[in-house]
């Protein structure tokens, strides 16, 4: 089952609405949850489960934000509208407005406002003195905060989840899941290939099809390590190193096997 995630035009739209820019937000969403609101079983994303008042969803807003956005603004924000991503979203561009035009002439006078307000929202409106003081200054032309970088589409610990979540999310995606059952099919063939050769239902040369012998070595390494590969023809002149994953997991095993089902090795590598 899916669920619905805001989507980027929703994100500027917020923003805007809220009198901040979208960079500002959609930076400081992707930093709290990676711009995901709800967890891999569907669930809304909690954070800070360490402390009694605990961050919900893709804004990772605490009961402290939403009284002081309620006490300034005077709305009613509750906790119950943190579950949904739309408000969840649109309390934290209040928050980041807050911060940008109640705090930052308090606490980072001369400093650039916005930049101030993504600080702000991580911790809090009295942001450490070293911090304050590598902002940019009100109207540089420095960028606020570092641009956004293209992230894999595989989870990890950096954004926000255990490392046994992230493997299992990484598990359950499709695409990756496709990739091992080739390796594991890949893998199993070679297997198969050997029990039959010992078992005395084939012999080598039947087995791997001399003929076709470079492709299908090709194919079976290419699959195993997913890297286009070209090892047969050396394989057959005999000039593989003996400490390559080619020699140690190809040509060596085919060579014990061969031992047992006759010479047909040898006349397949002169």
């Amino acid at each position: 089952m899916r669920f619905n995630e805001i989507t980027q035009k929703e994100i500027e739209k917020i923003a805007q609405d809220a009198g901040i820019s979208s960079e500002l937000l959609d930076k400081r969403l992707d930093q709290e949850s990676n711009k995901q609101h709800y967890d891999k079983d569907g669930k809304v994303k909690i954070g800070d489960k360490h402390m009694k008042q605990k961050a919900h969803g893709i804004g990772q807003v605490r009961q402290p934000a939403l009284d002081d956005i309620n006490a300034d603004y005077g709305t009613n924000f509750t906790v119950k509208d943190l579950q949904n991503p739309a408000k969840n979203a649109k309390i934290s561009a209040l928050y980041l407005k807050l911060a940008k035009e109640k705090y930052a002439g308090k606490f980072a006078p001369g400093k650039d406002p916005e930049a101030y307000a993504n600080l702000a929202y991580q911790y809090g409106p009295d942001v450490p003195t070293d911090l304050v003081k590598k902002l940019p200054d009100a109207g540089s032309k420095k960028p606020l905060y570092n641009p956004i970088k293209p992230k894999s589409t595989m989870p990890t610990q950096g954004q926000g989840m255990s490392a046994k979540d992230a493997w299992d999310q990484t598990m359950a995606d499709p695409a990756v899941k496709q990739k091992i059952d080739t390796m594991k099919q890949a893998g199993s063939n070679l297997v198969q290939i050997g029990k039959d050769i010992l078992g005395g239902k084939t012999t080598l040369s039947k087995a791997t099809d001399f003929e076709k012998l470079p492709q299908k070595v090709d194919q079976t390494l290419s699959d195993l390590t997913g890297t286009d590969v070209n090892v047969a023809q050396n394989m057959a002149a005999g000039n593989i190193d003996k400490s390559s994953w080619a020699y140690r997991n190809i040509v060596a095993p085919f060579q014990s096997m061969a031992k047992k089902t006759g010479k047909e090795w040898d006349s397949l590598t002169k």
